[in-house]
């Protein structure tokens, strides 16, 4: 069980990288480990923060659904990919770190 915040974060990036990796086929493989991890350097505190805090009422789900939301946003915005890639991207990436998350608890 990964016992650390420093832990689970490492670990969401690199699953992210892996499954990143897999759904653009390599391309773009310097651009592609900066986007991943710029991406989860903003989201993960966040939705860390969110979930943990004890006074708003938002659960697991609705902060994960909000992570992939802003994580699609983000693909487009800053990786230029369309609606399509960035949301296939987004949701094969959150998919895998959430069965993570599921499985550690």
């Amino acid at each position: 069980m990964i016992e650390t915040y420093a832990g689970t974060l490492l670990l969401t990036i690199v699953a992210e990288l892996i499954v990143a990796a897999v759904i653009t086929r390599g391309k773009r493989p310097a651009d592609l480990f900066l986007f991943v991890l710029a991406i989860n350097l903003t989201t993960h505190p966040i939705a860390s923060f969110l979930i943990q805090h004890p006074n708003l009422p938002l659960g697991f789900w609705s902060v994960e659904a909000l992570v992939i939301c802003a994580e699609l946003f983000l693909y487009m915005k800053f990786a230029g990919l369309i609606f399509g890639p960035a949301a296939k991207l987004s949701l094969a990436c959150n998919s895998v770190t959430i069965l993570l998350s599921l499985m550690l608890l």
